[in-house]
């Protein structure tokens, strides 16, 4: 199968939208381009001209493979990886042109189409790789591929072709295939709902600039570029930079405000995260689950109460109801003997760390520092890159004493608020960098964060209490009468 359609089948996918009985004769998907190079004849092609392609596609296909494998001759290179290179044309054509277009022009119509077909040809694709008499004519010329006097093109061809099928299932049982199957088709779907969540959120984030003087170090055509976008949303005068790569890798490279390249990067690497755009967050702990992971961590974004991304007084309900209901589902699962370990709900009644631990913080910056590839020491990684926070190097050790001495004092005692917190003994004080990028200040109280914290450890305390409880109830029913 072409590394093509093997690439589809992990891409976020396809495109389009059709209508049923579009008629296959008058497609021009299915017809010879008649075009300078080959290239597509897009003003042709329509809507509803997709998924016949796909469908006819598929089936030519399938009628290609069922050749190779019902060839009553011996496998070579010629007659099953040559033929196998060169089936499911129409197929790799339509493909390749959704593609381009999905990525370029989505839109609901598109979407939806994308996300009837691309189950279709994921499981197109498994049936191929899983196909065991396909697989038993690829296999033989593996194994003695160094007698087959392949040149080092085709040799390479048939060790990817090999890898691509054991990848893909050929060499499980039928039990493990119809599970692989099944995880690939919801895989499918999951990228494709990924894939538009990850757009709306980026189409969502802008960076409106309304001083000149922000904008030294950017080309003339970047610049043209964002008053133009302003322009568009009704924001003449101003300039507007997105998280759209066009518009954001200019930015980043030539700006020299600091403080608006981190702004615009933050807004890049924090979509589909735990934010204010997303915080039902059990939704992904469930589908995470249900994909097979059993250690799962899933922590809110901290930001400046400003920022866009910022939780807000608002979700704090939300956010709340979801810590309850992972809590229920923790208890659930355990009864089901399906059970999986939140970091943030990982507590012990009976030990856990020393007094002194649990008063002194994290201990960044004293007990543990990040070390950068080039050598230079930071209180932690939030803070690699951020000069003021440079402790020293591996050669002369620390020397910035004063940023040391101040994560020093990064503890429950420093801090008023926490002494009459009766989570204190939990967070030590909290996160360092948390308090900084919320507050300004290493010493500062992220309150919003210290809400989270003990909602947090409110339900972590009652899970550890209800498998206490369920534990006892157990060992007294199966004690000796």
């Amino acid at each position: 199968m072409k590394k093509t359609v093997i690439l589809l089948l992990s891409v976020t996918a396809l495109v389009t939208s059709c209508k049923d009985g579009a008629k296959p004769v008058n497609n021009p998907l299915m017809q010879k381009f008649e075009t300078p190079f080959q290239a597509p004849p897009f003003d042709k092609i329509k809507l509803v001209d997709y998924k016949p392609a796909f469908e006819e596609g598929m089936k030519q296909h399938k009628a290609e493979i069922e050749a190779i494998v019902n060839n009553p001759e011996e496998p070579t290179f010629e007659n099953t990886i040559v033929a196998l290179d060169k089936a499911g044309e129409l197929l790799n054509r339509t493909s390749a042109i959704f593609f381009n277009l999905y990525e370029a022009m989505k839109n609901d119509e598109m979407q939806q189409l994308a996300m009837e077909i691309s189950p279709a040809v994921t499981a197109h694709g498994d049936e191929i790789n899983m196909n065991p008499k396909l697989f038993a004519r690829i296999k033989p010329l593996y194994d003695k591929r160094e007698t087959l006097g392949l040149d080092a093109l085709a040799l390479r061809t048939l060790k990817l072709y090999y890898n691509d099928f054991v990848r893909g299932g050929a060499n499980l049982n039928d039990a493990d295939n119809a599970k692989m199957m099944q995880i690939n088709g919801e895989l499918a779907k999951l990228s494709l709902q990924y894939g538009d969540n990850l757009l709306k959120e980026t189409n969502a984030f802008t960076l409106v600039v309304d001083n000149e003087n922000d904008l030294v170090g950017l080309p003339e055509t970047a610049i043209a570029t964002a008053a133009a976008e302003a322009k568009d949303r009704g924001m003449e005068g101003k300039w507007v930079f997105t998280v759209q790569k066009p518009s954001m890798i200019p930015f980043l490279t030539y700006a020299q405000n600091r403080d608006l390249r981190e702004k615009l990067y933050k807004g890049y690497y924090m979509r589909g995260t735990f934010t204010h755009a997303n915080p039902d967050f059990l939704e992904d702990i469930k589908v995470m689950l249900d994909l097979g992971f059993s250690e799962l961590s899933m922590e809110p974004v901290v930001t400046s109460a400003g920022d866009p991304a910022a939780l807000t007084e608002q979700d704090k309900p939300t956010v709340f109801e979801q810590y309850e209901q992972l809590a229920e589902l923790m208890l659930k699962r355990d009864d089901e003997g399906k059970p999986f370990t939140f970091y943030h709900y990982m507590i012990d009644l009976a030990g856990g760390p020393c007094i002194y631990k649990r008063i002194s913080g994290c201990g960044s910056g004293t007990e543990y520092m990040a070390v950068t590839p080039w050598g230079d020491l930071y209180p932690c990684h939030q803070f690699v890159g951020d000069d003021k926070f440079l402790l020293g190097n591996i050669w002369t050790g620390v020397t910035n004493t004063a940023v040391r001495d101040e994560f020093a004092a990064c503890n429950v005692d420093a801090r008023k608020e926490c002494r009459d917190c009766w989570a204190r003994l939990y967070c030590s004080g909290g996160c360092a960098a948390n308090a900084y990028h919320s507050t300004g200040s290493v010493r500062g109280i992220y309150e919003y964060g210290c809400d989270l914290f003990r909602k947090r450890m409110e339900c972590a305390l009652m899970v550890a209490v209800a498998r206490e409880i369920k534990a006892a109830e157990s060992d007294e029913a199966n004690a000796p009468a």
